[in-house]
């Protein structure tokens, strides 16, 4: 269980990167010291050949003389500690150190090279307690090997090094992975500290309690936007939650009242036996009943699709013009059964198309047309007047109705808010025509707005956006 966590993965793969590259380091710190040593032994060893053999023909062979004599050139005794001269045919004419057990070894390959004027570096095991480092220095005259030089030095101070740098390897590489991944666990653990709050708000969060929020300790960070951005989500699901209870509890309501009505004109008409008369008034009231939850359902069905983006609406060039004509003729006989007096003004409209859905606008338009019939009192008049901006059309639907309190006017667009209950169930209006209203306008990427005085009046504003002309 401990590596199916976030937090053990990371300290995993963190304390595997870290040591990967400190045994990496560690590698190439050793191997590149060690180079750098050998190097300078061999460069030593080399300098002490060349001079021996320069200088060979011009010393004592007794050894102290010799050393004396590389001590004067180098101002120090050479580390060098074995230095032998052989003739063309392998005797030694120097040893500078009698007491080793034995001589220093030379191979034929070392002559055949040797021969061939070659510098030959090779390490020797087993002559003394450390490996003994040498070099085969040939001295060649008129193309001919006449004595082969061979200086050889204890690598005592290379292998003691080493050793010691192996160590100093061995006990830290370990100890500082060891400190880094507690270190590294406790810091996945601070780093972390926010997913283990959102984790436990989400489990805290339901249905029936929305409104908690998760701590969002630093914005800039990762897991701070993290944060921010589940509580912006929260607050939408509790907004979406809100609105679903709300329209439940309306559609709940709105659907109550033409059953029940139903259901006592129903039991009244089955209580005893009625006349034709009675039971055709029944029945003409049980109609309009049934239209009227028609209606609900029907509109409840465009809002419901057009939430989840289902709602068909093929759009195609149409001039507005033809449209907003269509649907004042329509009104014009909503508004004479009213005594009311419909008025049109096109301005300039005509010729000028939009990309829309010709069903839906003229839906949009009688909408707001049979709204302002309803709340306008007998003998009033309602105007549709139409303008051009630049890249839009701004159609304006006003009468001289009873109009909005400015508090109902923010709420107006929302489903089946009414500012006059009363009136509106008794004028057969569902609630939701205003909401359809606002859903076709933003369909067609248009705004609809309203501007209203309580006992003057109201006007609905539509801007669409329309097709411009290029050339």
């Amino acid at each position: 269980m401990f590596f199916v966590t976030i937090r053990a993965k990371l300290v995993c793969w963190f304390t595997l990167v870290l040591a990967l590259i400190l045994i990496s380091f560690s590698a190439l710190v050793y191997f590149t010291l060690s180079r750098a040593l050998y190097d300078s032994v061999d460069k030593k060893l080399t300098t002490i050949a060349e001079i021996t053999a320069d200088s060979s023909t011009r010393v004592s062979e007794d050894s102290e003389g010799w050393n004396d004599y590389l001590e004067k050139f180098f101002g120090f005794r050479p580390t060098a500690k074995y230095i032998q001269i052989l003739d063309k045919s392998g005797n030694i004419n120097y040893d500078a150190d009698k007491s080793l057990p034995k001589r220093l070894p030379i191979t034929a390959e070392t002559v055949k090279r040797a021969e061939a004027g070659e510098i030959v570096f090779e390490t020797l095991y087993g002559l003394d307690k450390f490996p003994i480092r040498m070099i085969s220095y040939p001295v060649v005259k008129n193309n001919k090997l006449t004595n082969l030089v061979q200086v050889g030095s204890s690598l005592e101070y290379v292998e003691e090094t080493l050793r010691r740098l192996f160590f100093i390897i061995i006990l830290t590489v370990p100890t500082v992975i060891l400190f880094s991944s507690v270190g590294g666990y406790f810091l996945a653990k601070a780093v972390l500290g926010p997913v283990t709050e959102i984790t436990d708000a989400a489990r805290r969060i339901g249905a029936k309690d929305l409104s908690q929020r998760i701590p969002v300790r630093n914005k800039k960070d990762e897991l701070g936007r993290l944060a921010a951005t589940f509580n912006e989500m929260l607050e939408r699901i509790e907004k979406s939650f809100a609105q679903i209870r709300q329209f439940s509890a309306d559609a709940s309501h709105e659907l109550r009242t033409p059953l029940t009505i139903l259901k006592g004109e129903t039991e009244w008409a089955l209580r005893t036996a009625r006349n034709v008369e009675e039971y055709k008034e029944i029945l003409t009231s049980s109609l309009e009943e049934v239209n009227h939850m028609s209606r609900i359902v029907e509109d409840l069905l465009i809002l419901s699709r057009s939430d989840i983006g289902e709602t068909p609406m093929e759009m195609k060039p149409v001039e507005i013009s033809t449209i907003i004509t269509e649907v004042y003729d329509m009104g014009t006989t909503l508004a004479e059964s009213r005594k009311q007096k419909l008025e049109l003004n096109l301005g300039e409209l005509n010729g000028i198309e939009i990309m829309g859905n010709e069903l839906r606008l003229r839906q949009l338009f009688l909408n707001l047309i049979d709204n302002g019939v309803k709340y306008t009192k007998d003998g009033g008049h309602i105007h549709i007047d139409a303008s051009i901006r630049s890249e839009s059309v701004e159609v304006r639907v006003s009468d001289n109705g009873v109009g909005i309190a400015p508090e109902d006017q923010k709420k107006i667009f929302d489903r089946f808010y009414r500012v006059d209950k009363n009136r509106s169930r008794k004028e057969g209006g569902t609630g939701l025509g205003l909401a359809i209203c606002r859903f076709i306008t933003e369909a067609h990427h248009g705004a609809i707005t309203v501007s209203s005085t309580p006992g003057m009046g109201s006007t609905f504003t539509v801007v669409l956006p329309r097709i411009v002309s290029k050339g």
